[in-house]
Parts: structure tokens; sequence; C-alpha cells
């Protein structure tokens, strides 16, 4: 039976990998369970943003990249946050 990987952010800094067993496999396609609503989810067998991987080190991968990306928002949240805190520090000094 082919198995699919995906490593996720786990507890206290942890990274924790799931095996995710095909159901069953389409052209484009992979059909697993879901784990957390019970329904099939179908995972895309090409492509950028794919939610399995078919080796270990593909979904390694994938997970850096997802926390780059993670990485990019926290980024510019920040410093929409800081903008944010100088302009009310301004509104309250000058009001």
């Amino acid at each position: 039976m082919k198995v699919l990987y995906r490593y996720i952010r786990g507890f206290r800094d942890c990274i924790d990998m799931y095996e995710y067993s095909v159901l069953r496999e389409t052209v484009k396609c992979y059909v697993i369970k879901d784990p957390y609503t019970g329904k099939d989810r179908f995972v895309k067998k090409e492509g950028k943003k794919k939610f399995a991987h078919n080796s270990k080190k593909e979904a390694l991968l994938g997970f850096i990249k997802r926390t780059e990306r993670c990485l990019d928002y926290l980024k510019a949240d920040t410093e929409r946050a800081k903008n944010y805190l100088l302009t009310a520090k301004y509104k309250y000094e000058n009001n």
C-alpha cells in the first residue's frame, strides 16, 4: 500500500511526521483519509502546494517552505504592528 508523508509543527518545538495511507489513486491525485474530519482528502500528485508527499525528504522540504512562508507573514505583521504602535503613540501624545 502506498504511503504519503507530511511534517507539521508539534508541541514544544518538535517536528512531527504523519504517514497517510493512500485509499485510492486517480490520474492527478491521491485520496487519503483526513485525520481531522474523517472525510476523504484529495492530494495533488504534481504542483508546489501539496498536502502530503511521496517521500520523507520531499515532505521535509514542503515543511521548510511552509515555515518560511509563515515567517514572511509574521515579519509583515510585525512591521504593521510597529507602525500601528507608532501612530497610536503619536496620536496619544498630540491629543
